[in-house]
């Protein structure tokens, strides 16, 4: 189980140092050009926030790992294990929802719809902006208090009596797969965003297509709309990665309550 639980923790470390260069890269070229006395635009602003959550996360999930191989006792303190919880929390709701904010960013900037709620919605995108996360921050409550409920019964999950090892691996099995359910359903609604975000820009450029050949006018919007559905779709494969860089984490988690409870 060892060698195991090492594999694990290579594949986390991996990916926690591409996700620490690839983040920190993006704020140091943002701070730079700041001290620098240039103005950031609304979506340098967004994709430095977003970065910064990013690497916030990626830390709090690397301390969480190391916590759970070398000091696994300390989860049965509910305080530590309702920190680092609500940290992990914090962080991936803010990231998720930063990344979010910039497909709708570049959603209602390049996208070119005749319809008056979106022309309504374009003229009030710094509302929208301000908006989605305020919003969010009802789903961030609610991830709180399952925390909260989560973090208490896993905890007496963990102080549960020898004797009672197979149900305590059972149960904690069950505790830590409904939490990544109902966590799952939480963010799906930023994920549903971008990806609607994404379809609309597709329309947008099919439209936008259409118009150029049978006009015959000089194309200046099309490169931007390429762009825009690039950066969508790579904030939804890095979110699509993130979920499954869960895994391992729960794998590895797993792997130590097994470990921890089987009778020798």
């Amino acid at each position: 189980p060892c060698y195991y639980i090492l594999l694990i923790v290579s594949l986390l470390q991996c990916g926690f140092l591409t996700g620490m260069l690839g983040n920190s890269f993006i704020v140091l070229v943002n701070c730079i050009d700041w001290v620098k006395g240039q103005k950031l635009l609304s979506a340098d602003c967004i994709l430095t926030s977003l970065a910064i959550s990013r690497i916030v996360l990626l830390c709090i999930i690397l301390l969480d790992s190391y916590l759970m191989v070398v000091w696994p006792h300390l989860y049965t303190i509910g305080n530590i294990t309702k920190f680092v919880n609500s940290f992990w929390a914090l962080s991936n709701h803010l990231a998720t929802w930063f990344a979010t904010c910039l497909s709708v960013f570049y959603f209602f900037k390049i996208a070119n719809f005749s319809h008056s709620c979106f022309t309504w919605l374009r003229r009030r995108i710094s509302r929208v902006l301000l908006m989605l996360p305020l919003g969010s921050l009802l789903l961030l409550l609610c991830n709180f208090e399952l925390i909260d409920t989560f973090s208490n019964f896993s905890v007496n999950v963990y102080q549960r009596d020898e004797r009672n090892s197979t149900l305590s691996l059972n149960v904690s099995k069950t505790l830590h797969l409904n939490s990544l359910i109902v966590f799952s359903f939480i963010y799906l609604i930023p994920f549903l965003l971008s990806l609607a975000s994404l379809l609309l820009l597709f329309l947008s450029l099919r439209r936008h297509t259409r118009n150029v050949q049978q006009n015959g006018s000089r194309d200046f919007n099309t490169e931007a709309h390429k762009r825009a559905m690039k950066m969508v779709m790579s904030f939804l494969f890095l979110s699509t990665i993130h979920f499954n860089l869960c895994f391992p984490h729960w794998i590895l988690l797993d792997t130590i309550k097994h470990h921890r409870f089987s009778p020798e």
